[in-house]
């Protein structure tokens, strides 16, 4: 009796065991290891970089623009020429920390008046992709800017970018971002920069110069991208090491839940499908890309309109009006949890449910990292860059940027199932071998003596009824 009340206490121990390894495998259904440090550079799509001047009102444009205005309420140009810098609150909504509704509501009059689109405006007063970018090259051989740089939507407003690929840029969807076979700055992109500092008019940082964002190509230039500031005068390094992270097969087979992330042939669900707008499969959905339109749907519900640096919308663009209730609601949308007020003194207190991603973004399966490491040093012109920069009148305010690969080869990362029905038998096993002697001789023994031998005897038995019948008889 005393054995018998044993072995089930133990039977039931190890049975609470495995329920609890279960439990806490399938909620940590994943693992991520390195898969190798030798992966090939050519591997990796180059990144997508984008330019962004600082100064996002050209002094010399502006004043062009209100000089053709059509001015009421007997305003005179200079008080809409001054007032023209409010223009940075549709990019950084009190950025200028005043009670400047009034001012907003007569410069939108004027606008109005016109018929401008803040869009339209900031397309006129910003400097020209032309004028930002006096010269590239690309794997050592000079490219007219023109042709491998295209206006494009950012976080930081209108911009440049390079290798950009996503639904808001100009460029067709079938072409492939670029790749790089060699590494050192010689063999990647350099551009020669003049940010124009005697035109700066309203910048949204307190310096002169631009900055660069370093991105995956299909993903939306927002202020999560790697970035760095370039000043005046200098030549900059950014040396890069890419990273990857894939998925194997066997996480595919996961389900959803388990495995909360997306592969780029799978079909978006329905309600991602609404959010991105988009139908069927994945196209350019990221979950960068799907938080940009988390935070611009929240931005829609709350506000009525979208803001004019996130194009292809299908409401009411953003104008001065609105700035008021962007402010109002901009502690939900530059977080990372948009649509939560995450912005208490103890984050203890913050009730997140980390199950629910926001908007229902899913991450991606397959993930590209471009972590930068940058460097710098002052340009001598008697030594660097031959007669392309020597042909300037102010070669202090010229930046020279490059952008490159540190290395031949990068670490790549492998994401795979954590627990297999491997591990489970493992762990069945072991627990039930510490908890009971349980092996598998004895589940051989277990399996012969209550099923093949019961078979067995039974139809010996039934044998041997059929035999003694026929004696009988």
């Amino acid at each position: 009796m005393y054995l018998s009340t044993d072995v089930v206490t133990c039977l039931c121990c190890s049975v609470g065991f495995l329920r609890a390894v279960w439990k806490y495998n399938s909620a940590y259904s994943t693992l991520t290891v390195i898969a190798t440090m030798h992966h090939g550079i050519w591997n990796y799509p180059f990144p997508a970089v984008t330019f962004c001047n600082n100064n996002q009102i050209s002094s010399r444009k502006v004043q062009e623009f209100v000089k053709n205005l059509t001015i009421v309420n007997n305003l005179s140009r200079e008080f809409i020429l001054d007032e023209m810098k409010l223009l940075l609150e549709m990019l950084d909504p009190d950025i200028f920390e005043d009670d400047l509704d009034s001012n907003f509501t007569v410069l939108q009059d004027i606008f109005d008046v016109n018929n401008y689109s803040i869009s339209h405006i900031m397309s006129l007063v910003r400097q020209d992709c032309s004028n930002l970018l006096k010269s590239c090259k690309w794997k050592g051989t000079y490219v007219p800017c023109h042709e491998i740089f295209h206006e494009s939507y950012s976080r930081d407003g209108l911009c440049c970018s390079f290798n950009y690929f996503n639904s808001e840029s100009t460029i067709e969807a079938k072409t492939v971002p670029k790749r790089l076979t060699a590494c050192g700055y010689q063999t990647g992109l350099t551009v020669l920069i003049d940010a124009e500092p005697d035109d700066y008019y309203s910048s949204l940082y307190g310096s002169y110069g631009v900055k660069v964002m370093i991105h995956y190509p299909y993903n939306y230039p927002d202020r999560s991208s790697e970035y760095k500031l370039i000043g005046l005068g200098v030549q900059s390094f950014l040396a890069i090491a890419p990273q990857e992270v894939y998925s194997t097969a066997a996480v595919k087979n996961l389900p959803l839940s388990a495995r909360q992330c997306i592969f780029e042939d799978e079909i978006l669900p329905k309600e991602l499908q609404v959010l991105m707008r988009t139908v069927g499969q994945r196209a350019n959905y990221s979950y960068v890309n799907c938080l940009n339109r988390c935070r611009i749907s929240i931005i829609e519900n709350e506000c009525g309109c979208f803001p004019y640096y996130s194009p292809q919308n299908r409401s009411r663009e953003c104008n001065l009006r609105d700035i008021r209730c962007l402010s109002d609601i901009k502690s939900l949308i530059d977080t990372s949890w948009p649509g939560i007020n995450v912005n208490h003194a103890d984050l203890t207190t913050v009730d997140i449910d980390i199950r629910r991603k926001p908007c229902g973004c899913l991450f991606d399966c397959s993930i590209y990292r471009y972590p930068v490491d940058a460097s710098e040093g002052i340009i001598d012109t008697e030594q660097f860059y031959g007669d392309r920069i020597k042909e300037s009148s102010s070669l202090k305010n010229y930046s020279v940027v490059n952008i490159f690969y540190v290395d031949f080869i990068s670490t790549q990362y492998r994401r795979e199932v954590y627990y297999n029905w491997k591990n489970f038998f493992a762990s069945f096993g072991g627990l039930l071998g510490l908890s009971v002697g349980f092996s598998l001789i004895s589940a051989f023994e277990l399996l012969y003596f209550f099923v093949v031998r019961v078979i067995v005897d039974i139809c010996i038995a039934r044998k041997n009824e059929r035999a003694e019948r026929n004696v009988n008889q």
